[in-house]
């Protein structure tokens, strides 16, 4: 009936069987494979428990470069679980941790020591390089492709959202940078920015305690620039190392440079 039934051990191409069936060699089945499972479908392997593979696993490939390499897309109708976070081309991509609190996506967001460093803690990065200097700043959120990209040093609780929003900041604490470009180049702390281009400028300087609000307002502002309030598209963008003033009105400036402690009210 093409059934045969052996009460010993079989060896094939081996002289030793430590199992009921040895193979020193290749095989090849034209059915499939059932491991503790009967009726298996044609050039598949089932089995009814778990399979524990020592070597690496491909899928769609013969030469697997991890423990499971898949040359194709993948489908879960499940979750997929990781304890180290997602990397993609060998680079931080994703993590979520309720170790440091960090949350981070994105190429080279939030430092790549970021799924161990308690530097991290309480990190949020979104976007590509978004806080990807960081190593020992705290509770930092940024939001945009290179925000915060050079906090490397001590520079915490602070806000960038927006492309190159603080971009520059080493170790500047608390500032709040809302806008593409907002306090790209500000190194200093306590600074709030709304708007593309708020105390932007155009290489790096050191201020603190700034309120700017609009389209480039105090785009200008350099070393030394405290404490100043402006608000409106332009406001005070030729202040440069000006302190303590407080101007609103679009493109209102009234020639100030380097003054402090004035007020002025009206556009143009």
């Amino acid at each position: 009936n093409g059934q045969s039934y052996f009460s010993t051990k079989i060896s094939v191409a081996t002289t030793t069987a430590p199992t009921a069936l040895n193979v020193g060699g290749s095989g090849y089945f034209t059915g499939g494979i059932g491991i503790g499972i009967l009726n298996t479908n044609a050039g598949t392997l089932q089995t009814s428990g778990n399979a524990l593979i020592g070597g690496s696993l491909g899928v769609g490939t013969t030469s697997p470069g991890s423990t499971l390499s898949v040359a194709g897309n993948v489908y879960s109708s499940g979750f997929i679980n990781s304890s180290n976070g997602y990397q993609m081309q060998g680079q931080l991509f994703g993590y979520a941790s309720s170790t440091n609190f960090a949350t981070i996506l994105g190429i080279q967001a939030g430092g790549q020591s970021a799924t161990t460093s308690a530097g991290q803690r309480y990190t949020t990065a979104v976007g590509y390089r978004a806080l990807s200097a960081n190593n020992s700043g705290l509770y930092n959120t940024a939001l945009g492709a290179l925000a915060l990209a050079g906090n490397s040093g001590s520079g915490n609780h602070n806000v960038a959202v927006g492309f190159e929003a603080l971009a520059n900041n080493v170790s500047g604490g608390s500032n709040v940078a809302i806008g593409s470009q907002a306090l790209e180049f500000a190194l200093g702390g306590q600074n709030t920015a709304v708007g593309y281009g708020a105390g932007g400028n155009s290489s790096t300087f050191t201020n603190s305690g700034n309120t700017l609000l609009g389209y480039s307002a105090g785009s200008a502002l350099t070393n030394g620039s405290d404490y100043n309030v402006l608000i409106g598209e332009f406001a005070g963008n030729s202040i440069t190392t000006g302190y303590s003033n407080v101007l609103v009105g679009t493109n209102f400036n009234s020639n100030l440079t380097t003054g402090g402690n004035n007020i002025g009210l009206g556009s143009g």
